[in-house]
């Protein structure tokens, strides 16, 4: 199992910038992807145009969707 971590995220001056994050303990990346898009998910009524998931793993991306997109 590796620890990836899913954050919802802003885009500013063309980078993501974090605001939420939440740990996930997976087996694979498709697994935490998974996981990842469902957290996310919970929060869609509060998201802006403007809102990515990105999710990491010791510090390497691994997914990044802007919302409507995941």
């Amino acid at each position: 199992m590796a620890l990836y971590i899913a954050s919802l995220c802003n885009m500013r001056q063309g980078e993501l910038v974090p605001y939420d994050s939440f740990h996930i303990e997976a087996s694979g990346d498709e697994s935490a992807r998974i996981q990842a898009t469902e957290w996310a998910k919970q929060f869609r009524q509060t998201f802006m145009e403007a809102t990515w998931l990105q999710l990491t793993l010791e510090g390497r991306g691994i997914y990044s969707k802007q919302w409507g997109k995941f």
